[in-house]
């Protein structure tokens, strides 16, 4: 009962990292999208 709850917890923190990770690529490519755009548009 108790290493599972602590399993659980862990596997909660690890998804919640991994999420902030995806997170972080998705700005950092819409970042370079946008980017891209407005480079585009000024040719």
């Amino acid at each position: 009962m108790n290493t599972s709850a602590s399993n659980a917890q862990v596997d909660l923190l690890n998804f919640v990292d991994v999420l902030k990770w995806i997170h972080k690529l998705i700005v950092r490519n819409a970042a370079v999208m946008k980017q891209n755009v407005v480079s585009v548009r000024l040719q």
